[in-house]
């Protein structure tokens, strides 16, 4: 997925074939780059509030490969 600098949030479509958690990670991790542009402290402490586990999902996601 990606956040553009005027606030469109863009996921790829292939994300319908991986496991919900995965899916909702990917949405949050976008949704809050509307908050914050980089993936600075403020933005990974604001991930982590609504994704508790990111860091783990993060990890399992950088381990599918999505064509």
């Amino acid at each position: 997925g990606s956040c553009s600098s005027n606030q469109v949030i863009v996921l790829n479509q292939d994300l319908v074939h991986l496991p919900n958690k995965l899916i909702k990670y990917v949405v949050i991790h976008e949704a809050c780059h509307l908050k914050h542009k980089h993936h600075q402290k403020s933005f990974r402490d604001l991930v982590e509030n609504l994704c508790p586990n990111y860091k783990l999902l993060r990890k399992e996601l950088k381990n599918i490969i999505i064509r």
